[in-house]
């Protein structure tokens, strides 16, 4: 049962994948900033919005659902009893080397089961009141990685770019991101589509590259770093990124989509030896030597994007939104918040391996 009224209007928000990295940040910037109640879904436990939340100021009320967005009964349900003022669909699988190993998996997950949550969405959307269909909204939040890769000598990816992914996983968010479009043109549902740049910062996961090397670093292990650690991304902390969301909500247009990048393109070797630097200063080896000993470069993956870059402009003029946290600030917060939570890190990890 969910509550209706708290004494003045109070916003409701779904928020899939709920979970996962960026979208574990958004519901703690939801819960420290908006007195708002919270639905939020995702088929893994609750550990990293546990974390979450634990970590806020409590405004918001939190609700959780362990589910696949799939699951079109629950879901129906779900959407009936919360009835939401706007849906930010975060739930996807993400990463690209698990995409190669299995891109069924992303098909079934960021497709098939994106799609029947989309079409549930939008039977409840029809449901709904003259004023409610309007003001309501559906986020999209996606991923740089749908335009492909860029040549040093590319300008940055633009709304314009056309889509041409190059592993599973963009590929995946790619047709989803086709599949919200069609509905915005054929259902005129008010959709809001943002395409992020590589995120990092605190509650990720260290399959990602970050985490991992913070994790294997104190650990002792060998620190991998595909082909010889060239390959550009726009590095943007998730913290600007959650602000963002929240400016393309209130200030985007329907049908729309934008660029959510922090202008910082920095390669593989300029994150690692950031890394090091930070925990050489902060957790001194006890044999004297740098974390940098640790790093080994491997054989690259397959269709390996080299550059990304993204053009914000349109962000900044239509929502008034900027990144405002350089790379060298969100490195050394992201770098502290592990090493002060190691045992969240090793408990992920964990998780990671047993699956």
């Amino acid at each position: 049962t969910f509550c209706q009224t708290h004494g003045e209007e109070i916003m409701k928000y779904m928020i899939t994948g709920s979970s996962g990295f960026i979208a574990s940040n958004f519901i703690k910037y939801l819960m420290n900033n908006f007195n708002c109640e919270i639905l939020a879904i995702d088929k893994h436990e609750a550990q990293q919005n546990t974390r979450s939340v634990e970590l806020s100021n409590k405004q918001a009320k939190f609700n959780f659902f362990c589910s696949d967005v799939g699951n079109k009964d629950l879901l129906s349900e779900l959407l009936s009893d919360f009835s939401p003022d706007a849906v930010f669909h975060f739930a996807a699988e993400t990463h690209v080397d698990t995409s190669i190993q299995d891109p069924l998996l992303f098909i079934q997950n960021n497709v098939t089961s994106f799609s029947i949550f989309l079409n549930e969405v939008r039977a409840f959307w029809s449901g709904c009141n003259t004023n409610k269909k309007e003001a309501f909204r559906f986020i999209n939040i996606s991923t740089d990685e749908v335009y492909g890769a860029l040549l040093p000598c590319e300008p940055a990816f633009t709304e314009a770019n056309p889509f041409k992914p190059n592993n599973p996983y963009s590929a995946s968010k790619a047709a989803a991101d086709c599949i919200v479009r069609s509905f915005f043109k054929t259902f005129d549902m008010p959709f809001i589509t943002v395409h992020s740049a590589n995120n990092f910062g605190p509650l990720q996961k260290p399959e990602k590259f970050i985490p991992l090397m913070i994790h294997k670093a104190l650990n002792g292990i060998e620190i991998p770093i595909y082909g010889d650690g060239s390959n550009m991304r726009d590095w943007l902390y998730v913290e600007d990124n959650c602000m963002a969301i929240w400016a393309a909500y209130n200030k985007g247009v329907p049908g729309e989509s934008y660029n959510i990048g922090a202008g910082q393109e920095i390669s593989n070797n300029q994150v690692a030896a950031q890394v090091v630097r930070l925990l050489d200063e902060k957790v001194p080896r006890h044999d004297g030597l740098s974390y940098s000993e640790l790093i080994n470069f491997v054989e690259d993956r397959p269709g390996h994007d080299f550059r990304y870059s993204i053009d914000s402009g349109k962000a900044a003029t239509q929502l008034g939104w900027k990144s405002s946290t350089s790379f060298q600030q969100g490195i050394e917060f992201t770098v502290c918040w592990y090493l002060d939570n190691q045992v969240w890190l090793a408990d992920s990890w964990s998780k990671l391996n047993d699956v």
